[in-house]
């Protein structure tokens, strides 16, 4: 458990993070739950509350990712973009203030805009934009994208101070004013793809972002099969990658009044 923590945070011994645990699990609105040990296991085990707790493991039926292939992309595309453009409306007004009840996203967010550090961010498959617009209010230089005219009409009535373009991500380009991205998000505009394509276009956002660029792509649990370098919240996958060729290293991050040394993400 203390393995899975130190990217996080550092505790000194594995008592540390249980004793975090047990504070988090008194609080008035536990953020933390202890599960049962199970046949075999020493150590405790705990779920997080910020969604469902787990279920029992049993059968999972299998499931064909790469069918929203059958008759092509062009025709997928279609799809999605039709389904999109019925949907834009209710969608701003069911899922507006979907962050608001999402702590570990926010604080994914939050720290694309710390690495990004005033350089400019892409939020690509921004929808109406709700991530677009909390990364602006947490200081981030951004500007959504989505390939749906009808999401980015209601984005910019929603959010009127933020830009707003429609685009695809598989034809993103870099920023006119800059080398690269500072930063590059992708909430959930990845589960469109079959697993097959993931990779592809994983490596094609990679390449335009700047020599310290980050990026975030969450997916709904389940949509890719491979998990190698996936991090788990609330019931998502949380990807992340860099520029091809860059390594990890600790850069200075600073800001007016507010220097620390964070570790570059990757």
């Amino acid at each position: 458990m203390k393995t899975r923590t130190d990217r996080l945070f550092g505790f000194g011994d594995r008592a540390e993070v249980e004793a975090c645990l047990t504070r988090m699990a008194a609080r008035e609105e536990p953020l933390v739950e202890e599960l049962p040990r199970r046949a075999g296991q020493q150590d405790t085990r705990w779920a997080h509350r910020m969604g469902d707790l787990p279920r029992p493991a049993g059968p999972v039926a299998e499931v064909d990712r790469e069918e929203v292939l059958a008759s092509g992309t062009a025709e997928r595309d279609a799809l999605v973009r039709e389904t999109y453009a019925a949907v834009a409306d209710a969608y701003q007004e069911e899922l507006a203030t979907r962050l608001d009840e999402r702590p570990l996203e926010r604080w994914l967010l939050d720290r694309v805009v710390e690495l990004a550090w005033e350089r400019p961010i892409a939020d690509v498959g921004s929808g109406t934009g709700a991530s677009t617009a909390y990364l602006a209010r947490r200081g981030g230089d951004v500007t959504g994208y989505d390939f749906s005219p009808e999401m980015v009409e209601v984005a910019r009535r929603a959010h009127p101070d933020l830009r707003f373009e429609t685009a695809d991500q598989r034809r993103l380009l870099r920023p006119p004013a800059a080398s690269g991205w500072g930063a590059i998000t992708a909430w959930y505009s990845m589960v469109h793809y079959a697993p097959s394509e993931v990779a592809q276009q994983v490596a094609y956002l990679a390449n335009l972002l700047d020599e310290e660029g980050c990026s975030r792509w969450p997916c709904t649990r389940g949509s890719l099969r491979d998990d190698r370098g996936v991090a788990r919240t609330r019931g998502v996958h949380a990807l992340g990658a860099a520029r091809p060729g860059a390594r990890a290293s600790h850069r200075r991050v600073g800001r007016p009044g507010r220097d620390r040394d964070l570790r570059r993400d990757r």
